[in-house]
């Protein structure tokens, strides 16, 4: 029986000679694996359009005993060139990609991350400052799959008087939590930007990008969340970081 479905591609792993299996985010499947028969040969119409930060139209055979499908054809919906063009946005789209990946389990329905990263795509394809995208995207997945960063008050106290950050105590820390975790201090206007970024996350993008520039300092922080969360390396982090 053949399936359609709209999906977001995340990444491609060789699978033998020249197949490969298509890792993709869908809005009502969740995070799928997909085969794709001969997506490598240069001469493949699919392959052209199922490549990574790639929106698609998938046709696919679906067999209840497969524990992966077989990809019939592939149409492009959207291949935001401009993004892939961009040396900074395309890195950023693959750390994207590559959070999703290793954030949700695969068959978890979640419509509104799969809007927020097609949303946050169709910002970096628009030349949208990317820093501020990253965080954004980054800061609204964790809050919808229920990490979400105190930025209130003292992740420990609540009190509202804060003076630093800390990853590992899942937000901001008062004076006397900051001394007592050896946490560095930061500047109040650092703590307004990233409470503001992780408030706003991509719901009220257009208020963020009005009002302020996220830094390479709130990507860190955003990725060091994430990577705590998962225990993956998010290499893509180590190329952006070098931008």
């Amino acid at each position: 029986m053949n399936e359609q479905l709209e999906a977001i591609v995340l990444s491609l792993t060789d699978y033998r000679e020249n197949d490969a299996v298509i890792h993709v985010l869908t809005a009502d499947k969740g995070r799928m694996a997909l085969i794709g028969t001969g997506v490598r040969k240069v001469s493949s119409k699919n392959g052209r359009n199922i490549q990574p930060c790639t929106h698609c139209s998938i046709l696919y055979d679906h067999k209840e005993n497969r524990s992966m499908q077989r990809i019939r054809t592939v149409s492009s919906l959207h291949l935001f060139r401009h993004m892939k063009e961009d040396l900074k946005a395309s890195i950023a789209g693959s750390l994207l990609c590559e959070a999703v990946q290793s954030l949700l389990e695969e068959g978890e329905p979640c419509q509104e991350i799969y809007d927020s990263l097609l949303k946050a795509f169709l910002y970096l394809d628009e030349g949208k400052h990317v820093d501020t995208t990253v965080c954004a995207f980054l800061s609204q997945m964790l809050n919808d799959l229920g990490f979400g960063l105190q930025v209130d008050g003292c992740a420990i106290c609540n009190d509202t008087k804060v003076t630093s950050f800390s990853i590992g105590d899942g937000g901001f820390l008062c004076q006397h939590h900051m001394l007592a975790h050896r946490t560095s201090i930061w500047d109040p206007l650092d703590l307004k930007r990233f409470r503001l970024i992780n408030k706003a996350g991509m719901k009220h993008f257009d208020i963020l990008s009005e009002s302020t520039q996220a830094t390479s300092r709130d990507v860190m922080e955003l990725v060091g969340v994430v990577r705590m969360h998962t225990g993956a390396p998010l290499r893509s982090y180590d190329l952006y970081k070098k931008i």
